[in-house]
């Protein structure tokens, strides 16, 4: 996304439009690329001059911008030094008393440092302030072509106009389970509206709307659009809130596949899940409940029976809650499994996964913990884990983390390197986690 300050847009009746670059805007492009591969060797505020004063040669100088950024997420910058710019400020500080008021002073201690380090003086003179971000020197930049580069600026574009919105109304053709899938992954909130058992629309609530306004979901939010705009046939619709005048008003957005051709194409998501055999299908069908469609993401063999299962986040606790207990209602076998990140609360109650998944240890907390027959016969907690765990290395964790105690981050980190899931083997290990809000305590059971 670009910043809030180079978005381009016209406003007409209530509606916003992004002003893309078309085909005939090549003289943008070709500029911006000319400029930066002739600029092998110069220092980033050297560009940065550069880039100001080609802005100055043309009328839409937010376009010249937003490309400059482009192309240096393309460019790999490189600091003018091999020193340690943060130890030769402080040698030079330490031996200088004042600041120097003659070159012939300053000469005097760039020399000492240079004899203190085996630098050449320019060396020194380099390190002062190269860990500066100007001061990095451009290296290289990847080949692209103009064409590229303006389709690539035009997705920017509407990525980040969507960074201002309420919310967006999703229709495609097909390929709902991954983008579902998706949607899921990165932690988005939304809702299915279905007619006659099939999808009409997804709604996903922007980052104007949820309770946690943050970067990270608007910057997640925005970027399924270029998932979405890579479909066959598609169309998003949204308000967007923008500044007019003194205040902020709200304009509808809305773009469809009929402006494919403006953004470049990207592979279309999809999940792919590894080869277990109790996995039976990593493609299930919707489950229908109430002209509702549910979307289950593996169907899993569990003893003697065959359960769909749904990765969520815990952020859907409460809608999957009313969902499950719908869908069970039906009697049709369905659970819930909650994608934890590093450090993350659990969902009490819930069977709980921490990213990456360790497949093995899902496996084993589904059989553990959904009702019916298992495949596994009734264990003490201590066989169980022993289980799971290699014998007598179940101790070896216990004295690790009764070292790092009560610091639950540092625990799971430990466990988690270890490739066990924190929330379900600590208690089995005899630990007991305690939350207070979003920070947690781990200590010994009694």
């Amino acid at each position: 996304m670009f910043p809030s300050e180079l978005l381009t847009v016209r406003r007409i009746k209530g509606k916003v439009i992004p002003s893309f670059l078309s085909p005939d805007s090549q003289d943008y492009t070709r500029s911006v690329i000319d400029l930066f591969l002739s600029g092998t060797g110069k220092t980033r505020g050297e560009l940065e001059k550069e880039i100001r004063n080609l802005e100055t040669g043309f009328p839409n100088h937010k376009a010249i911008r937003g490309l400059s950024i482009l192309m240096e997420r393309k460019s790999y910058f490189e600091r003018p030094t091999k020193l340690d710019p943060p130890s030769v400020r402080k040698f030079l500080f330490a031996v200088a008393h004042k600041i120097p008021l003659t070159p012939a002073e300053r000469k005097r201690y760039i020399d000492l440092a240079a004899d203190h380090f085996g630098s050449p003086p320019n060396g020194i003179d380099a390190a002062i302030y190269g860990d500066m971000d100007d001061q990095f020197i451009l290296r290289s930049t990847d080949a692209v072509s103009q064409k590229l580069l303006g389709l690539e600026y035009n997705r920017e574009l509407v990525e980040t106009l969507l960074m201002k919105s309420d919310y967006m109304k999703i229709r495609l053709s097909g390929g709902w389970k991954n983008l579902i899938w998706l949607i899921k992954r990165e932690g988005l909130m939304f809702r299915i509206e279905s007619e006659n058992a099939s999808i009409q629309y997804v709604i996903v609530d922007g980052p104007l709307t949820v309770h946690t306004q943050t970067t990270r979901y608007g910057e997640r939010f925005a970027s399924l659009f270029r998932h979405i705009c890579s479909a066959e046939s598609w169309s998003i619709e949204s308000t967007v809130r923008l500044k007019a005048g003194n205040a902020k008003s709200q304009f509808a957005f809305s773009i469809d596949s009929a402006s494919s051709d403006l953004f470049p194409s990207v592979e279309l998501f999809r999940e792919e899940f590894p080869e277990f055999p109790w996995i039976v299908s990593r493609d299930p069908e919707p489950v229908v409940v109430a002209q509702r469609v549910f979307y289950p993401d593996l169907t899993v063999r569990i003893g003697d029976r065959t359960v769909m299962i749904d990765l969520s986040r815990p952020a859907y606790q409460k809608h999957n809650e009313e969902r499950d207990v719908l869908i069970n209602g039906k009697g049709i076998p369905w659970a819930t499994v909650y994608l934890l990140d590093a450090g993350e609360k659990p969902v009490k109650g819930a069977i709980n996964v921490t990213i990456p998944v360790n497949w093995d240890s899902l496996h084993y907390a589904l059989e553990t913990r959904l009702p019916g027959k298992s495949s596994r016969k009734e264990e003490t907690k201590k066989v169980a884990v022993e289980r799971e765990i290699p014998a007598g290395f179940a101790d070896r964790l216990r004295e690790r983390i009764d070292a790092l105690l009560p610091d639950f981050d540092r625990i799971s980190e430990y466990v988690e390197s270890e490739g066990y899931n924190p929330s379900r083997v600590l208690p089995e290990l005899g630990y007991r986690i305690r939350w207070d809000g979003l920070s947690a305590k781990v200590s010994r059971k009694n």
